[in-house]
């Protein structure tokens, strides 16, 4: 048997014979509810009764700079349909959580998001959208300017489980 045949089957009767510890799991709290405010790209500021086209999603990652902290990227564009095609666009990084031992990742699903039409002038809200998102309030259109005064969307989380 040749040497590198040897380290295979060393390292199989190693795993085979010594249980590799997994990470404990444990929750953190949220300290912050993200509003975000995409930027104004194209048209006048008002979707004008239009209906905005509205997509977004929230992604958890560990900060690469600080695996204490986990963060949300918090996602949203919102476009007119028809007239000018105003357009509210961007996303933004917010620390929605702190933890004071080292963070290895996020247990389960980190990402959500949705997308629908707003009709209407009234705060759409998302409830138990998925991940650990608990829910979704966003501002499409509104009366008066909406881009850069009202447009947004704010994001609730539940406890998060890392690793």
């Amino acid at each position: 048997m040749n040497v590198s045949m040897s380290f295979v089957f060393f390292v199989m009767a190693f795993v085979a014979t010594h249980a590799i510890p997994a990470y404990a799991q444990y929750p953190v709290a949220p300290i912050l509810e993200p509003v975000y405010y995409p930027r104004h790209q194209q048209g006048d500021a008002e979707f004008d009764g239009n209906g905005p086209d509205v997509s977004w999603s929230v992604t958890l990652f560990v900060n690469p700079d600080n695996c204490h902290e986990v963060v949300a990227r918090v996602w949203m564009n919102a476009v007119e349909p028809r007239g000018d095609r105003t357009t509210a666009f961007g996303w933004q990084d917010f620390v929605v959580a702190r933890s004071p031992q080292p963070i290895n990742g996020i247990v389960g699903n980190a990402y959500v998001e949705g997308h629908y039409v707003d009709y209407d002038v009234a705060v759409d809200l998302f409830p138990n959208p998925g991940s650990y998102v608990r829910e979704v309030r966003i501002t499409g259109d509104t009366r008066g300017d909406d881009v850069g005064v009202s447009t947004r969307i704010e994001v609730v989380f539940n406890t998060i489980i890392v690793n």
